[in-house]
């Protein structure tokens, strides 16, 4: 069983080291660290090479030579994968001893999981607790229902089996093209196999900082609009980019491009009622805690 690990980086030299020192200091170690820059201007690199060129995990480091996208710089840093078993890291989280181990575990215990996404702790620049997981250790095959209305299951808590990513390459389901996120790709398809689950047990801790959006989320909504709209247009990019198999599957994706231009109109014209009244009426898009977000966005930005 081989295992790699891969990470896109760009300009992260403020949180690099610590992220690489809990991967290199797993309970079960990688076999290899696939690292894509993607043009970073600062010491990032360099702080890489110093930090992994005594370790015994085989390290690639590719540089880009133009800037290609936090997505799409992840979409080529897992084509060079190798392993069975592949893991997402961000450059500025921190992994628990035995992330890796756990997962596995319960991955070799499962046969039926693709993808797996655990739950996570939230912490400050300073890597202060600002959140707890919780850590019942419950295993959940996700539903369609849930993923739609839930998009919470980032890429930097994922592993998956490399068979789910050559299906995804080989078959087409996907266009890459249209600003689709890797990790909503990946997590999509598995979910049409009935292989998405999430383990409810915290293997790692993710760092919310200025120049993150999911974080800032996961810490009780945003607080400037312009942030909130962006996340709701990344919900339509993920939409548009999966090949539809089925009429059914047609009229979801649609449904879910339809209902958040929508959003985005009331949220740019300062609707609020008809923004509330839109959601409640299309619940099955939207779950209670993006709508409570959208409520206190929208509040926040008129009290400026």
């Amino acid at each position: 069983m081989k295992i790699s690990v891969v990470m896109a980086v760009y300009n992260g030299e403020k949180y690099i080291e610590e992220q690489l020192m809990s991967i290199l200091s797993q309970s079960i170690m990688p076999d290899e660290l696939i690292i894509q820059d993607d043009g970073s201007s600062d010491s990032t690199t360099d702080k890489i090479q110093s930090i992994t060129e005594k370790s015994d995990v085989s390290v690639k480091l590719i540089k880009n030579k133009e800037n290609l996208g936090f997505s799409k710089n992840f979409i080529t840093a897992i084509s060079a994968a190798s392993g069975e078993y592949i893991f997402l890291s961000d450059q500025d989280d921190i992994w628990k001893k035995d992330r890796i181990k756990r997962a596995l575990s319960v991955m070799e215990d499962n046969e039926n999981i693709l993808a797996l996404s655990s739950a996570f702790d939230l912490i400050d620049e300073d890597g202060v607790v600002i959140k707890k997981a919780d850590n019942s250790k419950k295993l959940v095959n996700i539903s369609q229902k849930e993923f739609i209305k839930h998009p919470k299951f980032p890429g930097m808590a994922m592993v998956f089996k490399k068979e789910l990513w050559e299906y995804l390459q080989h078959n087409e389901k996907v266009d890459w093209e249209s600003g689709i996120a890797h990790d909503w790709a990946i997590n999509y398809v598995a979910l049409k196999k009935r292989g998405m689950y999430k383990l409810e047990e915290s293997l790692l801790c993710y760092r919310q900082h200025s120049f993150n959006t999911f974080g800032t989320a996961m810490a009780g909504g945003f607080n400037q609009k312009d942030k909130r709209i962006k996340l709701i247009k990344s919900l339509m990019d993920n939409a548009r980019g999966i090949k539809a198999e089925s009429q059914s599957e047609e009229k979801l994706l649609e449904g879910i491009v339809s209902f958040n231009e929508k959003r985005i109109h009331f949220y740019e014209h300062d609707r609020l009622l008809r923004l509330l009244l839109h959601e409640f009426a299309h619940m099955k898009y939207i779950s209670l805690r993006s709508i409570m977000g959208d409520i206190y966005t929208n509040l926040r930005g008129r009290n400026r």
